[in-house]
């Protein structure tokens, strides 16, 4: 829940992730409150993926026309990378 100036990614023995937390991404059903999101239509299957806003912040200054991605839906994320 993250959103200022500079956001950390999660890293291993992360101490903001709760044993809740783990339990749900090694069940790999952590994106479940963002499927219901989909079925409400307030986000898509494909589109790009919602980042924190000092991560748009970053990628507006090195990215051209970055920006464009805010006319279409969120997506939701497919699968660990």
């Amino acid at each position: 829940m993250e959103d200022g100036a500079v956001v950390a990614q999660t890293t291993r023995k992360d101490t903001r992730v709760t044993r809740a937390g783990y339990w749900l991404r090694r069940a790999s059903i952590d994106e479940l409150p963002q499927l219901l999101n989909v079925l409400l239509g307030e986000m898509s299957i494909v589109g790009p993926r919602p980042y924190a806003l000092a991560h748009d912040n970053e990628y507006t200054n090195l990215i051209a026309n970055y920006s464009r991605r805010h006319h279409v839906k969120p997506v939701l994320p497919a699968g660990r990378r």
